[in-house]
């Protein structure tokens, strides 16, 4: 197919400045660079604040905005997107050589319009009965009736997720390895002997459970194989009471790629206590890096960790029992290099050669 005659519609829900929209904001500035007619369309509630944050990531992408109407309430608003989506794409399907839906509330969307077939391809980058946004499935009745076994074109954006979908499901797709910003690649991290071991953990939003802050912080206060402290890293301000812990804490934020290397290579030991992920990012980033790093058993983590490049921790109860060895000055180094050299795979230049293939362009 001729690039320069390939349209390509990337459609998504909304915009945040989540790993996923990472993902997707990156593939269609890369295959823009190549020459392919790509454009991106997102819905934008009447009278909602754009945050800054996310505007730094979707500024160079410029997106097809569409307004839409505005609900208070969270189930209304997502029946919201749900409709206008769908009439966007019956109206605009046409217009396009290949579809990319993003997130299953588009999915969703595009079966209600009608428009599943061969040039449609659903980006799958979580499992529909996981819903960070919102615990409530109340809205999900219709959602559910037809989804996640409806006859499409799925791309599963880590191998763990293909597994769980052909297990739980019975649904095949095709892979897509992500990819990892250049910064963290480019970075040369230092494992350094110290009395205090610094140790670092990051997320979008540590207020939700599954993100494992109440379990990092109960088993840290068990811990004493070594003095150490912590540093939080979290998209949004926590919201859990930081004071009175037997060990000094530092909340902090990063926008950037830039920022959030700065912050590993400040620090020895990444912990990641976060317990359902389709591909955790952070996770990965980390590794690049060469941090030395102990991990939680969790779906997405399983595709980057290979038993020698960080501590895989599969039961909560036993993660005391693989912290001391990062005691070990030596063993740190090991899992520093080991880590570093397991991520080369995830390069951008990668990932987009592996969608052209998949899609077919």
């Amino acid at each position: 197919m001729d690039k320069n005659k390939t349209k390509i519609l990337f459609i998504t829900r909304n915009r945040s400045k989540r790993g996923g929209h990472v993902v997707l904001v990156n593939l269609v500035c890369e295959l823009r660079k190549q020459g392919y007619d790509t454009t991106l369309t997102t819905f934008k509630p009447e009278g909602e604040i754009d945050f800054p944050d996310c505007e730094r990531l979707w500024n160079g992408v410029n997106p097809d905005i569409v307004t839409i109407p505005s609900s208070e309430k969270y189930d209304e608003q997502i029946l919201i997107y749900t409709k206008e989506a769908s009439r966007y794409l019956k109206n605009n399907i046409d217009k396009y050589d290949r579809v990319v839906l993003d997130s299953w509330h588009i999915a969703h969307a595009a079966i209600k319009a009608g428009v599943i077939s061969d040039k449609v391809f659903h980006f799958v980058q979580s499992d529909p009965e996981f819903t960070p946004e919102d615990n409530s499935k109340i809205w999900k009745a219709e959602f559910f009736s037809l989804l996640p076994l409806y006859k499409s074109q799925k791309i599963f954006v880590s191998n763990s997720l293909a597994h769980l979908f052909q297990s739980r499901y019975g649904v095949k797709g095709d892979v897509l390895n992500l990819f990892i910003d250049e910064e963290y690649f480019r970075a040369k991290k230092k494992v350094e002997k110290r009395s205090t071991i610094n140790i670092i953990s990051s997320s979008a939003d540590f207020n939700m459970p599954e993100k494992g802050l109440d379990v990092l912080l109960e088993k840290l206060s068990q811990f004493n194989s070594f003095p150490f402290k912590l540093t939080l890293v979290s998209g949004r301000p926590i919201k859990k009471d930081l004071i009175g812990f037997p060990f000094e804490i530092t909340e902090t934020s990063s926008q950037e790629p830039k920022e959030m290397v700065e912050l590993f290579l400040k620090n020895d030991v990444y912990i990641n206590t976060s317990t359902n992920e389709s591909f955790c990012l952070v996770l990965a980033e980390a590794l690049a890096v060469g941090m030395p790093a102990i991990a939680l058993d969790s779906n997405g983590n399983r595709d980057y960790m290979d038993g020698s490049n960080a501590i895989f921790i599969r039961d909560a109860n036993m993660f005391n029992d693989g912290l001391p060895k990062m005691a070990d000055y030596e063993f740190r180094e090991i899992l520093s290099r080991n880590a570093k050299n397991s991520m080369v795979k995830y390069k951008i230049e990668n990932t987009v050669n592996q969608f052209k293939e998949i899609i077919g362009i």
